[in-house]
C-alpha cells in the first residue's frame, strides 16, 4: 500500500506473522517504508507479552550487525479480540531476519520463534533518477575482450543504444595463467593493461564507470569470485593454508595418490607404455575409453592399494590386544561362534578410526572395550582371541564392500567424463592423449613453496545435481576420491574454514576484495553461488554492504528446487537469481519460463493491503556466457523470438554480447583472446533491412519497450502458446491497455517454414490509433513494430576465425512503422467486446510483431461507472439500510437444501468445482477470498464468468424471488446497475470487476450486520474481506443458521380462531412465534425438515447465537415457541412440524439454562416480560386421548374461548419442575417403525425419577439414548441395529449441573421476586413442599462424593468401585447407570455442569481433573475435544457412516465414542475459565483461551462455509459425515468468548 508523508509515498506493509511463518518458498520482497507483523492474539506466544526481534537496527545512526538483534515492542494492548501489532521502520536496504519471542530470549536462543528473512530492497538509480529492479537491462561483457579502458566507451556505447541500461562485467582482476575469465590471480590487483603503464588501474576504472553511467546510462555489476583462485597465484606460494592442504584435510590424501597414479598412467599412456595402447593414443570410440578403464584398474589401484584406508589390520590389532593382556600367541585358528549383536557391539563400542585418509588401516581396537564386551578371562584367553578374530573378518566384509563402492564410483565418474571430453559433441573432443592434453584434469595443484617442498592444493569444481552451499572438500565428503567433483584445473578451492575466525589471512583478504569492488560498482554477481558456503557469502555481502547499502546482488545458484533456493537466498541475502532462456528444450518450455518469472495474471484480484511473498527475483537472460549460441544450439534465427519473450516478461533481463550480434559460437572463457568488434552506432536507426549487424537495431527496440512497460506499470502479464509462436501480453491493471508480442519460435530449422494457417491468435481489444503501443502518447518512440531475422548457413559467412569477435553474416528486416507487411489483424466483434484475430501471413520461424491495444470506450465508460460505485461507499450503505438480520441470512448464506425448500431452486453449480456452497453472496465471497490469496485467474469460478454472464443474472435474479425479502430491493437495483455494466467488459476483464463489485458489497453488508448487534459483537469485532478476528467470524457464522426456512411453529387451523378471539398479548405472542425463523442445527445436513429444529441444539446454540449478539427479539420467539409445545414435563427433541418427538431428557435443562440466560442478558424489563408471556399450548395433555379429545373440542367449541389451553413461562417452568420432581413416565406416541425404525420396543419408553437420597433427576434405560450422545445402532451387519451405542442412563453429569443451575436461579428468582415467581419450590405426594433452595442444597452436599472418583481409594465419603476405576481424580461421567463401568468412563460432559454450576465443584478437584482431561481429551491440533477417553477400551476416533462389519464403528456406531466434538470445547473453555478465574487475573485468563483458539480461527478463516464443523476425526483430522457449520459450535465459542471478557 502506497500512502502519501509530507508529500512524499511511503510504502506501508501489513504481514501475518503465521502466513509469514508457514511460506515455504517465497520470500518477501519490500520497499522502504513501513512493516506491520501482525501476530494472531490466538498463537500461544501472543499471550507471554511477546517481543518482535529482528537484526534491522532501530534508527540509521545504528550500524548492521547481523547477530545484533533488537527488540520491538508491540503497538497495541493486549486483549483477547485483538491480535498483537509490531511496526518496523525500514529505513535501509538489506536482508534481515524477524523471530518473536519473550524479553529475556534474544535469537537465535531456542526458545524464540523463526518467521523468515524480510528483503528490503536496495534503491537502485540511473544519474539520480530512480530504476525499479524489474527495469534492469542487463548486458555481460568478458573484460578480457574488452581491451584497454580507453576502448570500453566505444565499445559499450553500442549497449546503450541497444537499451541496455547495466552492464555485467566478468572480472576486472588480473588472471592466472589459463587465462579463464574466472580463474583470478590476484584479488586486489587489477587485470595487466587495463590502464597505460605508470597510470593508477583503479582510479582509471571508477574514472571509466563514472563516466558510462554519465554518459550512457550505464550501470556496473561485477562477478564476484568467492570459492577459488587461479592455480598459479602467488597467494598459495605465500599462504597455502588458504586452500585445502593434506595436512589440515588428510581425507584428501587418498584421492591425491589416486590423481598421482592417473597423471602417471596419462604420461605412460602418451609414451607408449601402456601394453595394447600406442603412443599418443587417440579415444574415439567406447570401446577406446572401456580399454582405458582396464588399464586403471589393472595398473593404477594395484599400485595404490586403496582399500588399506578402508579396512582394519587385523594382525596389528590382534597383537596389540595379546600385548596389553600378555598373551604369547598370535595365530590363532579356533573355530568359534559369535553373535551377530556382538559384532555390531564392538563395531559401535569397540573400535576407534582416524579421519580417514589419515593413515592406512586407520581402525585401531578399544582393547578394554572388547576385553569387556567379549567377557574377557584369564582362563579363557584363547576363546576371546579367536572371537576377535572372527569379529573383525565380519566388519572387514562391509569395510571391503565399502571400498568396493567407491571404487566403482571412481570408475564410473572416469568412464563419464572421458566420454564427454574425448566423444560427445559439445564437448572439447580432445582427441588423443598427449603430454600436454592429459588422461584427466587433475583435481590437485601442486604448489611450490619457498623451501622447495610441494603442496599439494585441492582444486575447485563442482558436482552435478549437488545440495547447493554444502563444501565438497569437507572431511566427511569423499567426493575427490570418488572422483564425483567436475574440475576445475586452473582453480583452487579457498578454504574459509567455519568461520571468518578459522582463516584470518583469507577472510581479510577477501573482505578487502569486496569492500573495492563495492565501492566501485553498483552490483555483484555472484559466480559459483552454489559452490560457496553461505557463511562465506553472507559475512563478505554484509561487508559490501557497508560501502554500498544499495548494493544490488544477483547470483549463478544452481539448487535441487524452490524451497531451497528461499532457503539459500534469504540466508546470503541475494536480490535475484539468473535464470537461462537457453535452457528450455522446446517453444512450451521458454513460455512456461516467462511466465514464471513474474507478472501477476491479466486482470489481477490480488489485492495489496498485506505484503506477498515472491518466488526468489531472477533475472531472465536470453542467453549467458556460459550458454551455447543460439547458432549452436537451436537456430540463428531463433536468437530474435526468445529474446522478444524475454523483453517482454516482467523481470529484470540479460543478454551477453555476442548474442544480438549473432555469433556462431559461445566466447570461450579460458582460450579467447581477441576484442569485440566495433559496430558502427548508425545501425540503430536503420529500417527495412540491414545486413550483417545481427539483430541489433531489433534489440534495440525490444530493450527500450520492457523498460517503458516497467515505467508505465504494465505489471500483469499473459503467454498464450500455440505450437511454436508465443504470443506474450503485458497489461496495465488500471487502464487495461495491452502491449502484445508474437513471436515464432525457431528452435528447429524445421520450425523456420513450417505452415502456420493452423495457428490461431485472437486479441481482446482494440488496436491503438496510429500504431502507437501506448495510449495517449502522440510522436513518441513506441510504435508498433515488425522484425524478421534470417542467418546464414553457409560456414564461409561464420567469421569464426577472424581477429575480432563479430557475428555470422545475417539480414535483418525491421519495419518500425507497423506490422501489416508481416501480419493481418481483422477486428471482430462478440457481443460488446471486440477482438483482434491475427492471421500470421509472412512469419517465418524468427520473425516477431509487437503492438499496442487497449479496451473501447464504451468499456473504459463501464469501468469508470463500476469505479465510480463502489467508491461510492454511502450510496451502497444506503442499499442495506432497511436490511434486518434475518435477510441477511437470506441474502448471504443459504445451503442447496434450503433454497430447494423455499423456493424450489438451486444453488450455483461451476464445472470443475460443483456447487457453490451457499446460495447467498458469502459462497461466492468464500471462492473470491482464496482467489485473491494465490490469485488464482484460473479458478472455475472466474473460468465461468468470462464463457457467460449467468452467475451475474443469478446473483440479481435470486434477490427477487418470491421468497426474497423485500428489504433486498435496494441492493437488487445497485447490484444490476452494475452488473450491467461489467457484462459490457471484455471477457478475460469481467472477473476482476466482479471480485471489487462482491467485495465492496460485502464490507458494506459487514457494516450493516456489526450495526445490529450488540456493543459486545459490535465494538471488538473485526470482519471484512481481508482481516477478521476470531469474534467477527463467529458473530458473522451466527447468520447462517437463523433464517425464514421453514417457521418454527405452525398452528394447526383448528387453533386459528380461537387464537383470534383470545386477548391481544396471546394473539402477539402467536405472532411472533409464527414469524420466528427457525434455527438449523447444522449445514446442510440439519437445514430443513424433520432434522432442523433439534430442541436439544437450539438451547444449546441460542446463548451464542441469539443472546451473546444481542438478537432477544429472536431468541424470545424460539423460548416461546419451543414452551408452547410442552408435553409429559419436557420439552421436544424434534420439532417435526407439529408432531415432536419426546425422547431427550437433557433438552429441557438446556431449555430451562436459556431462560435463565435471557434473563440475565436481556435489556431491563425484558426478563420480566418473557417470563409472563402467554403462549397457547400445543399440547396441554400428556395423555394422546385427551390431546385428541382437546383438538376435537377445539374444533367444535369455537364458541368456546376457555377451550383454548395457554400458559405463562412462569407456569411452563414450574409445570417443568413439578413433573421432574414427581417422575416422569410414558410411552412415546405412535411407538414403532412409523417415527423410529432403529429402535427396539422398550426404547421407546421414556423414565425420568427424582432420587430423593441425592436430590438428582435419574432417567434413561439400556435401550434408548436421552442425552446428546444418542447414537442408535443402525447396522444389520455388523449385529449392532437398535442397540444405543452411549445409553447414558441414571443421572448424567451435565444433567446435574443444569439442575443445579436452574435451581439456584429459581430459588433466587422467588426470594427476589416473589410476585413474578411465587414458587417457592416443588410439591410431594403429601402435599408437602420442597423447596428449591432445600432441592439446591441436596444437589450440592452430594454432588462431589457422588461423582468425584479420589485419588485414594481410602476416603469412604465417595460413592466409588475402584474395581471399575480406570482413571482417579476425574468425575465419573454418569452415576448409576445399568453399565456399571460406563460411570468411570472419562468423558466431557462433566465439563458442562462446571461451566453452569462451579458452585459445586471442589476448586481443587476441579483443577486437577480439568488438567487430566485437557492431557486425555485435546491434542495439538484439535478443533474438538474427544468424546472418550483415548485409553478407553471402546475408544473409536474416526467416524464413518460406511457400513462394515465392526460392531463399534458400523454405519457411525462410535458416533460419541472418540471423535472430537466441537461444541463441548466450548463448554471445556467455559470451565477453564471458572477454574483460571480463582487463581490468576483476568488478563490471564483471556490469555490462555486466546491460545487455545488457534487452530478454530485458522480453520475458519479457510472453510468454504465460513463456520466450525459438528466433530472432527482423530486429532483434528477431516471428517466426511460431519456437518461441515454447525450451530452449537459456532455459539459456545461465542459464549466462551463472552464469558472471558465478562469476567
Amino acid at each position: 500500500e502506497n500512502r502519501q508523508q509530507n508529500g512524499a509515498p511511503i510504502n506501508q506493509y501489513v504481514i501475518d506473522f503465521h502466513d509469514f511463518e508457514q511460506e515455504k518458498v517465497k520470500i518477501f520482497y519490500l520497499q522502504q517504508g513501513s512493516l506491520t507483523i501482525t501476530l494472531r492474539v490466538e498463537d500461544p506466544i501472543a499471550s507471554t507479552d511477546p517481543i518482535l526481534w529482528s537484526n534491522l537496527p532501530p534508527n540509521p545512526s545504528v550500524t548492521f550487525d547481523r547477530d545484533v538483534y533488537f527488540g520491538t515492542e508491540p503497538t497495541n494492548q493486549f486483549t483477547i479480540f485483538s491480535d498483537v501489532e509490531f511496526t518496523l521502520n525500514l529505513d535501509r536496504p538489506g536482508v534481515f531476519d524477524i523471530y518473536v519471542g519473550t524479553r529475556t530470549s534474544v535469537p537465535p536462543k531456542t526458545n524464540v520463534r523463526f518467521a523468515g528473512t524480510i528483503f528490503v530492497e536496495p534503491k537502485i538509480t540511473r544519474n539520480n533518477k530512480k530504476l525499479s529492479p524489474q527495469s534492469l537491462v542487463i548486458l555481460t561483457v568478458l573484460t578480457k575482450c574488452l581491451g584497454p579502458l580507453n576502448r570500453w566507451k566505444s565499445i559499450l556505447e553500442r549497449a546503450s543504444k541497444a537499451g541496455y541500461n547495466m552492464i555485467h562485467f566478468t572480472p576486472v582482476q588480473k588472471l592466472g595463467k589459463s587465462g579463464s575469465a574466472y580463474s583470478i590471480y590476484h584479488q586486489l590487483e587489477f587485470a595487466d593493461g587495463l590502464a597505460p603503464v605508470g597510470e593508477n588501474a583503479e582510479k582509471a576504472l571508477e574514472s571509466t564507470l563514472a563516466s558510462l553511467e554519465k554518459d550512457l546510462g550505464l550501470l556496473s555489476m561485477v562477478d564476484i569470485v568467492l570459492n577459488h583462485i587461479a592455480h598459479n597465484s602467488k597467494i598459495l606460494v605465500e599462504q597455502p593454508k588458504v586452500g585445502y592442504t593434506l595436512a589440515d584435510y588428510p581425507h584428501l590424501r587418498p584421492a591425491f595418490e589416486l590423481d598421482e597414479a592417473l597423471l602417471v598412467l596419462s604420461k605412460e599412456l602418451s609414451e607408449g607404455k601402456v601394453p595394447g595402447f600406442p603412443a599418443e593414443p587417440s579415444l574415439s570410440r567406447v570401446d577406446d575409453i572401456n580399454r582405458v578403464i582396464t588399464a586403471i584398474k589393472e595398473r593404477v589401484f594395484p599400485s595404490i592399494k586403496l582399500w588399506e584406508y578402508y579396512v582394519i589390520d587385523v594382525k596389528k590389532e590382534i597383537k596389540r590386544f595379546n600385548d596389553e593382556f600378555g598373551i604369547d600367541y598370535l595365530e590363532v585358528d579356533e573355530e568359534v561362534n559369535i553373535e551377530n549383536e556382538t559384532v555390531e557391539r564392538i563395531r559401535s563400542e569397540g573400535i576407534q578410526k582416524q579421519t580417514f585418509g589419515a593413515n592406512r588401516y586407520g581402525w585401531s581396537v578399544d582393547v578394554d572395550k572388547v576385553a569387556k564386551i567379549l567377557k574377557f578371562s584369564e582362563s579363557d584367553q584363547l576363546s576371546t582371541v579367536a572371537k576377535l578374530k572372527k569379529a573383525l573378518n565380519i566388519l572387514n566384509i562391509s569395510f571391503y564392500q565399502e571400498h568396493n563402492n567407491d571404487t566403482e564410483a571412481i570408475l564410473k565418474n572416469i568412464s563419464n567424463r572421458l566420454d564427454y571430453e574425448f566423444l560427445q559433441p559439445n564437448g572439447p573432443r580432445k582427441g588423443k592423449i598427449t603430454a600436454k592434453s592429459k588422461l584427466i584434469d587433475t583435481y590437485f595443484t601442486r604448489v611450490v613453496l619457498p623451501n622447495k617442498k610441494i603442496e599439494p592444493l585441492a582444486n575447485n569444481g563442482w558436482i552435478w545435481d549437488m545440495q547447493a552451499g554444502i563444501d565438497i572438500a569437507a572431511s566427511d565428503s569423499r567426493a575427490y576420491l570418488r572422483r564425483d567433483v567436475i574440475i576445475w584445473g586452473d582453480c583452487v578451492k579457498l578454504n574459509y574454514g567455519d568461520s571468518h575466525h578459522s582463516n584470518p589471512h583469507l577472510w581479510k583478504h577477501m573482505t578487502l576484495y569486496v569492500e573495492k569492488m563495492a565501492q566501485m560498482f553498483h552490483g555483484f554477481r555472484l559466480d559459483n553461488c552454489h559452490g560457496t558456503k553461505p557463511h562465506v557469502i553472507e559475512y563478505l555481502l554484509d561487508k559490501a554492504r557497508k560501502v554500498r547499502p544499495d548494493l544490488l546482488v544477483v547470483a549463478e545458484l544452481f539448487s535441487k528446487g524452490p524451497e531451497e533456493d528461499k532457503s539459500l537466498v534469504s540466508r546470503m541475502g541475494l536480490h535475484a537469481l539468473i535464470r537461462e532462456a537457453q535452457h528450455p528444450h522446446d517453444p512450451h518450455g521458454l513460455g512456461e519460463l516467462a511466465h514464471a518469472c513474474g507478472g501477476d495474471a491479466v486482470a489481477s484480484v490480488s489485492r495489496f493491503e498485506n505484503a506477498r511473498g515472491y518466488l526468489p527475483r531472477p533475472v531472465l537472460m536470453d542467453c549467458t556466457h556460459d550458454n551455447n549460441s543460439p547458432v549452436q544450439s537451436r537456430t540463428g534465427e531463433d536468437s530474435l523470438p526468445t529474446a522478444a519473450v524475454v523483453a517482454m516478461s516482467r523481470c529484470a533481463i540479460g543478454s551477453v554480447m555476442g548474442y544480438d550480434e549473432i555469433y556462431h559460437h559461445r566466447v570461450d572463457l579460458v582460450g579467447e583472446t581477441r576484442l569485440y568488434a566495433q559496430i558502427d552506432k548508425e545501425v540503430f536507426e536503420k529500417d527495412g533491412v540491414v545486413r550483417n549487424v545481427g539483430m541489433l537495431p531489433a534489440k534495440a527496440l525490444l530493450n527500450k519497450l520492457h523498460q517503458k512497460l516497467e515505467e508505465e506499470g504494465y505489471s500483469e502479464l499473459h503467454v498464450h502458446q500455440d505450437g511454436n509462436v508465443i504470443a506474450i501480453s503485458r497489461h496495465h491493471p488500471s487502464t487495461h491497455a495491452s502491449v502484445v508480442a508474437i513471436c515464432h519460435s525457431a528452435f528447429t530449422p524445421d520450425s523456420i517454414h513450417e505452415n502456420l494457417d493452423r495457428v490461431k491468435i485472437s486479441l481482446p481489444g482494440r488496436v491503438i490509433k496510429n500504431g502507437h503501443l501506448f495510449p495517449g502518447e502522440k510522436d513518441g518512440d513506441f510504435k508498433s513494430f515488425g522484425a524478421q531475422l534470417m542467418v546464414s548457413k553457409d560456414p564461409t559467412k561464420f567469421n569464426v576465425d577472424g581477429e575480432e569477435l563479430k557475428g555470422v553474416d545475417s539480414v535483418l528486416y525491421v519495419d518500425r512503422d507497423g506490422i501489416e507487411g508481416i501480419v493481418e489483424l481483422v477486428e471482430r466483434k462478440e457481443g460488446e467486446s471486440v477482438f483482434q484475430d491475427v492471421k500470421l501471413k509472412r512469419f517465418p520461424g524468427g520473425s516477431v510483431v509487437v503492438l499496442g491495444l487497449q479496451v473501447t470506450d464504451p468499456a473504459k465508460d463501464s469501468i469508470q461507472r463500476i469505479r465510480s460505485c463502489v467508491e461510492e461507499t454511502h450510496r451502497l450503505q444506503d442499499c442495506f439500510e432497511d436490511v434486518d438480520l434475518t435477510a441477511f441470512n437470506f441474502f448471504l448464506y443459504r445451503c442447496n437444501e434450503e433454497e430447494q425448500v423455499t423456493g424450489g431452486f438451486e444453488n450455483y453449480s461451476l464445472s470443475d468445482f460443483g456447487k457453490i456452497v451457499y446460495g447467498g453472496l458469502a459462497g461466492v465471497s468464500t471462492i473470491l477470498q482464496q482467489i485473491r490469496k494465490k490469485n488464482d485467474m484460473g479458478h472455475p469460478l472466474f473460468n465461468n464468468i468470462r464463457q457467460g454472464h449467468w452467475l451475474l443474472d443469478y446473483i440479481t435474479a435470486r434477490l427477487v424471488r418470491k421468497d426474497a425479502p423485500h428489504s433486498l430491493q435496494k441492493i437488487h437495483a445497485w447490484l444490476e446497475d452494475v452488473f450491467s455494466d461489467c457484462k459490457k467488459l471484455p471477457p478475460p476483464l469481467i472477473p476482476k470487476y466482479f471480485d471489487l463489485v462482491i467485495s465492496s458489497v460485502w464490507n458494506a453488508a459487514s457494516k450493516k450486520i456489526l450495526s445490529l448487534m450488540s456493543d459486545f459483537v459490535k465494538f471488538r469485532s473485526v470482519f471484512t474481506e481481508n482481516s477478521s478476528n476470531l469474534l467477527g467470524m463467529l458473530a458473522f457464522a451466527s447468520l447462517e443458521f437463523v433464517g425464514r426456512v421453514e417457521n418454527l411453529i405452525n398452528y394447526p387451523q383448528i387453533f386459528h380462531h380461537h387464537i383470534q378471539q383470545s386477548d391481544p398479548e396471546v394473539k402477539s405472542i402467536v405472532d411472533l412465534i409464527q414469524s420466528t425463523s427457525s434455527l438449523s442445527a447444522g449445514l446442510p445436513h440439519f437445514s430443513v425438515g424433520y432434522f432442523r429444529n433439534w430442541g436439544r441444539d437450539t438451547f444449546i446454540a441460542l446463548r451464542g447465537l441469539l443472546l451473546v449478539t444481542g438478537r432477544f427479539q429472536e431468541a424470545k420467539g424460539i423460548i416461546l415457541g419451543y414452551a408452547c409445545c410442552l408435553r409429559h414435563g419436557l420439552i421436544p427433541n424434534l420439532l417435526n412440524f407439529g408432531s415432536p418427538r419426546f425422547n431427550a431428557r437433557d433438552a429441557t435443562w438446556f431449555f430451562l439454562q436459556s431462560i435463565q440466560d435471557y434473563c440475565a442478558m436481556a435489556p431491563t424489563g425484558e426478563d420480566q416480560k418473557i417470563l409472563k408471556s402467554r403462549v397457547v399450548r400445543l399440547f396441554p395433555f400428556d395423555k394422546e386421548s385427551d390431546h385428541n379429545e382437546y383438538l376435537k373440542n377445539l374444533q367444535e367449541k369455537k364458541s368456546d374461548p376457555s377451550i383454548l389451553r395457554t400458559s405463562t413461562l412462569i407456569e411452563i417452568i414450574q409445570e417443568i419442575m413439578q413433573k421432574s420432581f414427581s417422575g416422569i413416565s410414558f410411552r412415546e406416541w405412535n411407538a414403532g417403525k412409523a417415527i423410529d425404525d432403529k429402535m427396539t420396543d422398550e426404547g421407546f419408553n421414556v423414565r425420568v425419577n427424582f432420587d430423593e437420597t441425592s436430590g438428582f433427576l435419574i432417567g434413561g434405560n439400556s435401550n434408548n439414548c436421552g442425552t446428546w450422545m444418542d447414537k442408535m445402532g443402525e447396522s444389520e451387519l455388523a449385529h449392532n441395529h437398535g442397540v444405543p451405542s452411549t445409553p447414558r442412563d441414571g443421572a448424567n453429569i451435565e444433567l446435574v449441573g443444569l439442575l443445579k443451575s436452574t435451581l439456584r436461579w429459581l430459588a433466587h428468582l422467588n426470594r427476589s421476586h416473589p410476585q413474578l415467581f411465587p414458587h417457592d419450590g416443588v410439591m410431594d405426594r403429601n402435599g408437602k413442599v420442597f423447596t428449591y433452595a432445600e432441592w439446591e442444597d441436596r444437589v450440592a452436599s452430594n454432588f462431589e462424593s457422588f461423582f468425584y472418583v479420589p485419588e485414594d481409594p481410602s476416603k469412604s465419603n465417595y460413592k466409588t468401585d475402584f474395581s471399575l476405576v480406570h482413571r482417579r481424580a476425574i468425575y465419573k461421567d454418569v452415576y448409576g447407570s445399568s453399565t456399571l463401568f460406563a460411570d468411570y468412563q472419562l468423558r466431557p460432559n462433566w465439563l458442562i455442569a462446571l461451566a453452569v454450576a462451579p458452585e459445586i465443584f471442589d476448586t481443587e478437584h476441579a483443577a486437577i481433573a480439568l488438567k487430566i482431561t485437557e492431557s486425555a481429551l485435546i491434542s495439538k491440533n484439535s478443533l474438538g475435544i474427544k468424546t472418550l477417553d483415548s485409553k478407553d477400551w471402546n475408544y473409536r476416533p474416526n467416524y464413518e457412516m460406511n457400513e462394515t462389519d465392526d460392531y463399534h464403528t458400523s454405519k457411525g456406531a462410535n458416533y460419541h465414542q472418540g471423535p472430537e466434538w466441537l461444541w463441548v470445547y466450548g463448554y471445556y473453555l467455559r470451565a477453564k475459565i471458572q477454574v483460571d478465574k480463582l487463581k490468576v487475573t483476568k488478563k490471564s485468563v483471556q490469555e490462555n483461551i486466546a491460545h487455545l483458539l488457534f487452530n478454530h480461527r485458522n480453520h475458519i478463516t479457510h472453510s468454504l462455509w465460513l463456520g466450525l464443523p459438528e466433530l472432527t476425526n482423530e486429532n483434528g483430522s477431516f471428517c466426511s459425515s460431519s456437518c461441515p457449520t454447525q450451530a452449537w459450535s459456532i455459539a459456545t465459542f461465542l459464549d466462551a468468548l463472552y464469558d472471558a471478557q465478562s469476567i
